[in-house]
């Protein structure tokens, strides 16, 4: 599983790195989604620039939006 994450504020294409994560188990009652497309909007620009309305606790995980199919 792969996550966009950034450690500090700035321009994305300097502070955003593509990490690879262990694929959760599911526990009772979860599914797992496939994620289709993750858009990058430029409201995601602008959290990791430092300039949205709020600013996450860092670390924290780049895009907000996605389309996908439920694969299990």
């Amino acid at each position: 599983m792969k996550q966009a994450i950034y450690k500090t504020h700035g321009k994305a294409d300097a502070v955003v790195d593509l990490v690879e994560l262990a694929r959760p188990v599911l526990e009772a009652g979860q599914t797992r989604a496939k994620i289709l497309r993750a858009p990058f909007n430029p409201s995601d620009i602008a959290q990791v620039e430092g300039v949205y309305g709020f600013r996450p606790p860092l670390p924290a995980a780049a895009g907000w939006k996605a389309s996908a199919r439920s694969s299990k």
